[in-house]
């Protein structure tokens, strides 16, 4: 494969062939910059919700049910509670409340938010 690479470097064909993989790789690469589709869960208003910002409150919740049922905590308990559809719905909720009072007038700075 090199060998062949090496005897047609200077041929126009090979150069085109190897100019049309570089534009390929730039759009490809530029495209990974961007904010992929997938990671978003919900969108309020113009606010998206992100897969990590989800994980980050489902854990919060975890941590939370763990310290009131001690011992207890199991399995059972996460699909009891629906402790995924919660923390969904807690994220939608803020940005719901932080898109109307925003609408209003409120000023919400990151501490508050």
């Amino acid at each position: 494969m090199l060998n062949v690479i090496r005897e047609n470097v200077k041929s126009w064909f090979f150069k085109v062939i190897i100019f049309a993989i570089v534009v390929v790789f730039l759009f490809l690469g530029f495209g990974a910059y961007k904010e992929n589709v997938r990671d978003v869960i919900a969108k309020v208003g113009d606010k998206k919700i992100t897969r990590k910002e989800f994980k980050k409150e489902y854990q919060n919740l975890i941590r939370y049910y763990q310290s009131i049922y001690k011992d207890k905590f199991d399995m059972n308990i996460l699909e009891t509670l629906n402790l995924r559809e919660a923390a969904r719905e807690n994220l939608i909720n803020k940005e719901v409340i932080i898109d109307r009072a925003e609408k209003v007038g409120f000023v919400i700075n990151k501490l508050e938010g």
